[in-house]
């Protein structure tokens, strides 16, 4: 794989070496707008621009936002600086005007690209359209006009992606529904009521134009801030209204409907882990859960066991099939066939076959020996599975720990092995890594940056060398560097965090890996993009000293986030961009015109399959989706710009993925809308943001603490519906009261109808 923000250095380098040129192709090309839609590409695309604008002391700055801030010069050690989120100032109009321009006709021609391609290349872009029953013909059959893609993708019914593509990623475009819905309530008001209000009805308290539709732009005291204050109430009402009522009407019935319609063997089938020895054996399983529930009751038995010798040997017998393949491709293209080497291969072939069969058989005859703590209890009754869930089976409550299982195709079942005692210190471990990325941040940023800053590089006779034969370059490095470190750490954050999830954390399936994912990355994101400003030099210091002095939150936000409020306006149109840049799926197609110069089309396609599920994954992909709409939410009231492009991001999210879920990726395992849950969580935390934000920013802009009190009693509805939604909303298994519907329902076609291990299971003979 190309590394992440490698090309974009190399695109400057290449670049003219007159600053304006450089400028010019920068933000004509779009290609700086960045190789992934993370973070880290925005900043690089910026340190371009810096590269080739004036000198920053040419512009005449802007006051902050706040009076309290009027004196304060930005240290350049500050976590903010390091990622380059600049304060307001005169000019930012001109950029964002630019800069929204830009962003919108390089999507359109990252679009017009697409179409292109798709007509060149229908197996990467629209295979599934070519494959599945249900996509060739009926109303979801792709029309033959050159946009019918676009057409398809904002169309598409929810339901209808549901079935075809699985909860998760229908309730991924929902949420993109539920975002537009939610900034045209928002929106509306306050663009139409609240900007106007704060451009003519204030003292001109700004210094900027953009600021002029901003609340900085009210003075101290302004009458504005009692109604401010009483648009707080309104945004969280409506925003937990929306979620309720959403989840209500929305997710449950596809929830209901998705557990109803689970296939067998998921559906009758629990997770058992923690067994005692004395019951590690298939038939006292039985037996134990026959006595409850009946005689005969369990239909079968699947112990995970060791099979770490079988699954190298599956290996070696799949290398030698692949290196057969690849022969006898070559050898029909070329027309010279090598029987000798095909000969040799077909017989190593047999003879891995046979190692395998043997070596299945010799695990499969153990009763005792390499058989784990853990193992799949299918019922023959679904009701009897959703009642073993709930019982409790001995007095220590870390025996017979029964859990809803997997999808059998998405089993880790080399985790299942682990015991509790080595889980606990693995995670320790983990979670350990896990805060090293978010301490260390700033401190692994800036070595980064310092080891390739030209100072450095200089001491290096090769690069001493090039660089003073070569000024410009050196200059356009020096630039580069800065945010280079940035670049590399943020676009590379979903693979550290799969790295310490995989090697740390016991796992029970690869959609648990993406769930946890999505979590950790949100968080992330959450304080070193949106939160940034008031990090300071070290997350660390700034921690210990909210929990010295709790209250100082307030304040803190107050001071820092409104002053950088033009930097996210900035970021959103970006993102449009990058969404239009995810239709060309450039490193699905690579692969693929790789892969098929030595096999056949079809194993080339299967080769290239999927996308990078770090970065493009479900759990990235929900979480960067979620960040945008928490921006827009925290600056819905102090930006009312910031509503409209919240608004078109996530009607770009609703065509862009519309599309590509259904018609191109590949089919991922489904659990069945647990993203969105967790979408929704991190909504509701975002709007706790918002309230401390206009707390803090209303007690500094009025003597009165009337308004910031109004808008503080919000939090009081917040935390009640906070902490109701967990409580009204239970999404783990079926209501016994349901079962007979869904026996008279029919089922999902299963991904694997055992589960046995894979590689337990012998192949059809055909």
């Amino acid at each position: 794989m190309i590394p992440r923000g490698v090309s974009c250095v190399l695109v400057a380098l290449l670049a003219e070496h007159h600053a304006v040129a450089l400028e010019g192709a920068c933000q004509s090309s779009g290609l700086l707008d960045g190789l992934e839609d993370g973070p880290g590409n925005y900043l690089l695309q910026t340190s371009a621009a810096k590269a080739a604008s004036p000198a920053p002391n040419s512009a005449k700055p802007e006051p902050d936002d706040d009076k309290t801030n009027s004196t304060k010069k930005k240290n350049k050690n500050t976590a903010d600086s390091i990622v380059g989120v600049n304060d307001n100032a005169e000019g930012d109009l001109a950029a964002f005007e630019a800069g929204f321009l830009t962003n919108v006709g390089t999507g359109i021609g990252f679009i017009i690209a697409f179409l292109i391609l798709k007509r060149m290349y229908p197996v990467i872009y629209e295979n599934n359209a070519l494959v599945e029953e249900s996509l060739k013909e009926g109303r979801n059959k792709l029309g033959t006009s050159v946009f019918s893609p676009l057409y398809a993708g904002c169309t598409i019914t929810i339901d209808d992606v549901a079935e075809l593509a699985g909860l998760d990623q229908a309730m991924l475009l929902q949420f993109c529904q539920l975002s537009m819905k939610m900034f045209l309530f928002i929106g509306v008001p306050a663009v139409v009521l609240l900007a106007p209000l704060y451009a003519f009805a204030s003292g001109q308290a700004s210094g900027n134009k953009l600021s002029k539709v901003g609340f900085s732009n009210v003075e101290a005291d302004s009458w504005l801030c009692w109604l401010v204050a009483l648009f707080v109430w309104y945004v969280v009402v409506i925003v937990q209204n929306l979620i309720f009522r959403t989840q209500e009407q929305q997710f449950m019935p596809r929830r209901k409907k998705w557990l109803m319609k689970m296939p067998m063997p998921q559906s009758n089938t629990v997770l058992l882990e923690s067994i005692p020895e004395e019951y590690r054996n298939p038939n006292k399983i039985a037996s134990f859960f026959g006595d409850i529930f009946g005689s005969g009751s369990v239909s079968q038995v699947s112990f995970v066991r060791d099979t770490s010798n079988l699954q190298a040997l599956v290996k070696k017998r799949d290398d030698i099939n692949s290196d057969l393949h690849e022969a006898q491709f070559l050898s029909e293209k070329s027309g010279a066939k090598d029987e000798s080497k095909e000969s040799a291969l077909k017989q190593s072939l047999q003879t891995a076959e046979a190692d395998v069969d043997k070596a299945r058989e010799d695990i499969l005859a153990q009763v005792s020996e390499g058989i784990s703590a853990s193992a799949f209890v299918t019922f023959n009754d679904q009701a009897k599975s959703i009642m073993a869930l709930s019982l409790c089976y001995t007095e220590d409550d870390e025996e017979f720990v029964v859990s809803v299982p997997p999808d059998p195709s998405d089993v880790r079942y080399d985790d299942l092995q682990v015991g509790f005692e080595r889980m606990a210190a693995s995670e320790t471990v983990g979670y350990g890594l896990i805060a090293g990325l978010f301490f260390g941040f700033l401190p692994i940023v800036t070595a980064i940056t310092n080891v390739l800053s030209l100072s450095t590089l200089m001491n290096v006779p090769v690069f001493n060398d090039f660089f003073t034969a070569n000024p410009t370059i050196a200059e356009l490095w020096s630039s580069l560097a800065a945010t280079l470190g940035l670049n590399m750490f943020m676009s590379y954050l979903p693979t550290f965090l799969v790295l310490i999830f995989g090697n740390f954390f016991v796992l029970k399936a690869d959609n648990g890996m993406q769930h946890l994912l999505q979590q950790w990355y949100f968080y992330f994101l959450l304080i070193f993009v949106v939160l940034v400003t008031a990090v300071g030099t070290s997350l660390w210091e700034r921690s210990q000293d909210l929990v010295e002095h709790p209250t100082a939150v307030f304040s803190l936000l107050a001071d820092n986030l409104p002053t950088a409020s033009h930097f996210y306006l900035n970021y959103l149109p970006l993102q449009f961009s990058q969404h239009c840049m995810n239709l060309l799926r450039y490193m699905p197609l690579f692969k693929y015109l790789g892969f098929r110069k030595v096999c056949s089309e079809e194993r080339a396609r299967q080769a290239a399959e999927p996308e990078d599920q770090d970065f493009y994954g479900m759990g990235s992909r929900s979480a960067r989706h979620t960040l945008v709409v928490v921006i827009g939410l925290i600056f819905c009231t102090i930006t009312p710009a910031m509503a409209p492009l919240a608004f078109l991001n996530a009607f770009a999210c609703r065509v862009v993925y519309g599309y590509l879920v259904v018609y191109a990726e590949t089919r991922k395992p489904d659990l069945g809308g647990e993203f969105w849950c967790t979408q929704l969580r991190h909504i509701q935390q975002g709007l706790g943001i918002y309230i401390v934000l206009m707390v803090g920013v209303l007690l500094q802009r009025s003597t009165s603490s009337g308004p910031a009190v109004i808008a503080g009693s919000s939090s009081v509805a917040w935390l009640i519906r906070y902490r109701r939604f967990d409580h009204k909303f239970h999404i783990d298994s079926l209501r016994i009261r349901d079962i007979p519907d869904a026996k008279m329902g029919e089922n999902r076609v299963a991904s694997r109808t055992t589960y046995d291990q894979p590689e337990l299971v012998a192949p059809k003979k055909s």
